[in-house]
């Protein structure tokens, strides 16, 4: 990601509604699935900006790493310390050092230049029973010239991501789609692209009115309840629990 694409997420991501979402459905499957300790320590790989380490903090100590030495400046402008620049797919910790892994929206990035192992690497570093979210883009249909901008380079199934974690000893207890409803809405972007959009370089996140996107807000609020006990069989976005197998 460019300058550019950071700023705009660090503007959007405490108002705009898909990062809202995202961030209610991460924060109650944590609490679901991981719980709260005081000492336990969590990374968030890929933290951007540093929103989710704001909201790591309920649940643990956080550290962020990330590829991109823009993403550090901004992440520091949120207070964040615990910040090293450093690459996924070589991640500079001990053998299981965490009891909680993040990884939103990361694998998909043309900067991961190796996703499987990024994965092994997370299961290398996260602690036996330990917990890992993994949140990524679903469907190679839906590629649009605004992944291309940010530099998405791949989109996932949710029985992909499912064998890629399993394939490094890590044991799925959640995996379901997520923001069902604008499936067809991104579907029809992506078709509509192809004849109103000529360039590669555009972002989606522009201001909607505010009533839109507090209804749009409820409904992933929504779906992040319902999250804890259903899962969704389809959508634009995939989100994946695993636990690390306490004999690996």
């Amino acid at each position: 990601m460019d300058q550019k694409s950071f700023e705009d997420n660090y503007v959007y991501e405490q108002t705009y509604w898909w990062f809202l979402g995202r961030r209610k459905i991460v924060n109650t499957l944590i609490k679901k699935y991981s719980g709260n300790k005081a000492d336990a320590l969590a990374l968030d790989i890929g933290c951007g900006t540093g929103i989710i380490l704001n909201d790591l903090k309920e649940f643990s100590i956080p550290v962020g790493i990330d590829f991109s030495k823009i993403a550090m400046e901004f992440a520091k402008k949120r207070g964040h310390k615990n910040l090293i620049c450093g690459d996924a797919c070589n991640l500079p910790f001990k053998n299981e050092t965490f009891d909680l892994i993040t990884i939103l929206g990361v694998l998909y990035n043309k900067d991961i230049k190796d996703d499987d192992r990024a994965i092994e690497e997370s299961c290398r570093v996260l602690k036996k029973e330990g917990t890992i979210i993994i949140d990524e883009a679903a469907y190679n249909s839906l590629q649009s010239k605004h992944n291309v901008s940010v530099g998405g380079v791949r989109r996932y199934t949710s029985s992909q991501l499912i064998d890629k974690c399993r394939k490094y000893g890590l044991r799925v207890i959640k995996s379901s789609y997520w923001n069902v409803l604008m499936l067809p809405v991104f579907y029809l972007i992506v078709k509509l692209e192809k004849y109103f959009i000529t360039g590669q370089q555009y972002s989606k996140l522009s201001s909607i009115p505010k009533v839109i996107n507090y209804i749009l807000k409820l409904y992933l609020y929504l779906e992040a309840f319902l999250m804890k006990y259903m899962r969704f069989p389809f959508g634009p976005s995939i989100i994946i629990v695993a636990k690390k197998d306490g004999n690996i």
